[in-house]
């Protein structure tokens, strides 16, 4: 969202200087055709671009939120190899804690995320495993400047199913039922939609930001070209 706030602002303050400076320097269409039109183009292809970005951004995130939670083996074994999903499970007591001097199963601090390879999740009826160590987090319990997890912890995350995955290190040529994680999230699944739900106003109110400032500048642009017409003809 944050690239979307800086397009928006750096279109509309070109777009007000354009009019407000650069329009006085053209008295001829033929000139504002030469000098302003180029730019006021750019403008429009950003915001319109802008809309798409966050429009798509906005899909993204309503996709998650549409996807039923799996809890479950059968659950799971619905979602082919690679597809996404959003797992529902527990931090498996069975995991080691070896994050800061043993304190944490995975944490972030000022150098960013610490995780093992693998984490153990307890779904209802069996034990799966995360294995990347490049997911991003969001509510994780804060201890002074440390955000972190530890097992027991109930977990929502948005990943991707991998079927029967061979496992390196300590589980060599072991295939087991794993998921490479895209977000944790520390809490229930109710707690994570409403969350979601409430991050997709951001690219709601820019997208509609960016519609109205598209449609101020081409009707802008339109009716600086009949001024210029209307003044040339009289």
């Amino acid at each position: 969202m944050f690239t979307s706030i800086l397009i928006f602002l750096f279109s509309v303050i070109v777009s007000a200087v354009l009019f407000k400076f650069g329009i006085a320097t053209t008295p001829t269409l033929k000139l504002f055709a030469k000098r302003m039109l180029p730019a006021f183009t750019v403008v429009i292809l950003l915001l319109g671009g802008n809309i798409l970005y966050t429009l798509n951004a906005k899909n993204a995130l309503q996709s998650v939120i549409d996807l039923p939670p799996v809890t479950d083996s059968t659950e799971l074994a619905t979602v082919q190899s690679g597809e996404p999903l959003v797992l529902v499970a527990i931090a498996s007591p069975d995991n080691p804690i070896k994050g800061r001097n043993n304190e944490y199963l995975a944490y972030v601090d000022g150098n960013g995320l610490w995780t093992p390879l693998k984490i153990l999740l307890d779904l209802e009826d069996t034990q799966i495993a995360m294995t990347n160590d490049n997911y991003r987090t969001r509510n994780w319990k804060r201890d002074n400047k440390i955000n972190y997890i530890n097992p027991g912890q109930r977990l929502t995350i948005v990943g991707r199913n991998l079927i029967g995955e061979v496992m390196t290190g300590d589980d060599k040529d072991k295939q087991i039922n794993a998921i490479e994680g895209i977000l944790v999230y520390a809490g229930s699944h109710n707690q994570f939609i409403q969350d979601t739900t409430r991050r997709l106003w951001g690219p709601r109110i820019m997208a509609g930001l960016s519609a109205f400032a598209l449609g101020a500048t081409v009707l802008g642009v339109i009716i600086a070209a009949v001024k210029i017409a209307m003044t040339k003809s009289a």
